[in-house]
């Protein structure tokens, strides 16, 4: 059997070469922007004794700032093989000391880490009580989270949020069975060389950014630390009614990029399914705070997501919540304060949302001729009409929104 299975093996071992390489090349592009970030973790993993800096060679602060402004170069590719390593073993290392390991939804990684006619000489029993079991799965999750979000990821979501490590971990898987992103990889993989390189490199960084701030979205609204299947099962059914009927209630400036990503992708040669998939799941963290005003207000998924982007378009969010982060540069803390003011104009939209359903009337609810949304309206147009938008005036509409939400949650409408 060993001597049978040595080519599929071999497949394996390259596949996960393949990936790995992959994973160097995605964070090369990220390293350009958001140099910052890997700053962050060789300080992070120097300061609990996982890296000696010195010991693999590489480059303080002081050398990495001169080396970009003398000669526009970031870290280099060995640098980053380095540092993507170490950024495995230490979550690895994470992994096994949580209970992560042990969740049914993770014993995928155990599975599919042999070959199936290994698994069939062996039997089922035999891998329940494999002495490596733990080990395997913490390794190949590992991998399957760090090839694709790079080596910051985990440490720049616990830096924001203060979560664990194997928390963010249980989160991103969540996030990641619900987006089906194995299934999405595999079908970029087989448009081989019709797919340019920059092209697939691009689609990729934009699953990584989706299923980021879906990991962000789970963290702040979900207990993800209970039973993972559970989580996966009972958010399933609803994102795919609507994933399904996205194109009837997607609205303003949201359905424009929508529109407009469809065409480019398809351009590129997606099939129209595929470049639906990839599309729709763009808005991955949108349709699951859908689904959970729905549940809460019990109204239908497909009620819900038109009140939602009936919101957008009334305030502006898709705008503002582009110009946030745009505002924000490559200095970290104004990223920070950028995803802190993002997270609060979401929770905004979230209670309008809820008003919007339980309001009868056109834009749910709220009368657009007062003088107070002439107001807002001439706040947002001055915002707009600056050549360089700052992100104190944002701040000053995302409260003027804030405010609104809040009145909603009162005896009357928003003083819209």
């Amino acid at each position: 059997t060993l001597e049978e299975l040595t080519d599929t093996v071999a497949t394996l071992v390259l596949a996960d070469n393949e990936s790995q390489s992959l994973a160097v090349s995605l964070d090369v592009l990220r390293a350009k922007d958001e140099l910052d970030d890997f700053r962050d973790v060789m300080s992070s993993l120097e300061k609990t004794g996982a890296l000696d800096r010195a010991a693999e060679n590489l480059p303080t602060w002081e050398v990495l700032l001169a080396r970009v402004e003398e000669r526009g170069q970031s870290l280099a590719r060995p640098e980053l093989s380095v540092l993507l390593a170490y950024a495995k073993i230490d979550l690895m290392r994470r992994l096994l000391r949580s209970d992560l390991p042990d969740d049914p939804a993770a014993e995928d990684y155990l599975r599919n880490y042999f070959p199936a006619a290994a698994l069939k000489a062996a039997g089922d029993e035999s891998l329940d009580r494999h002495r490596l079991r733990r080990q395997i799965i913490a390794c190949q999750l590992t991998n399957d989270l760090v090839d694709l979000m790079g080596a910051t990821f985990v440490n720049r979501i616990s830096r924001d949020t203060g979560r664990t490590p194997s928390e963010i971990a249980r989160a991103w898987l969540i996030a990641a069975r619900l987006a089906d992103h194995a299934a999405l990889i595999r079908r970029v993989n087989e448009l081989g060389d019709t797919l340019p390189t920059s092209v697939a490199y691009r689609w990729l960084l934009g699953l990584a950014r989706i299923l980021e701030r879906t990991t962000r979205w789970l963290l702040l609204n979900v207990e993800v630390d209970g039973e993972m299947a559970m989580i996966i099962e009972r958010h399933r059914e609803g994102l795919g009614t609507l994933n399904a009927d996205f194109e009837d209630f997607v609205a303003g400036d949201d359905r424009a990029v929508y529109e407009g990503r469809m065409t480019e992708i398809e351009r590129h040669g997606a099939e129209p399914d595929l470049a639906r998939s990839l599309i729709t799941l763009r808005f991955l963290d949108q349709l699951l705070e859908i689904l959970r005003v729905a549940q809460e207000t019990g109204a239908k998924p497909l009620v819900a997501g038109r009140a939602y982007y009936q919101m957008s378009e009334l305030f502006h969010i898709p705008w503002l919540r582009e110009a946030i982060f745009s505002s924000a540069g490559k200095d970290r803390w104004e990223q920070r304060a950028a995803q802190a003011l993002a997270e609060d104009l979401s929770r905004a939209h979230s209670r309008l949302t809820r008003w919007a359903l339980e309001s009868p009337g056109e834009n749910g609810g709220i009368d657009t001729n007062t003088s107070d949304f002439a107001r807002f309206h001439d706040l947002m147009e001055e915002i707009r009409a600056e050549d360089a938008v700052s992100i104190s005036g944002l701040a000053v509409a995302v409260r003027e929104i804030t405010r609104r939400a809040t009145a909603s949650g009162g005896e009357g409408p928003p003083a819209a």
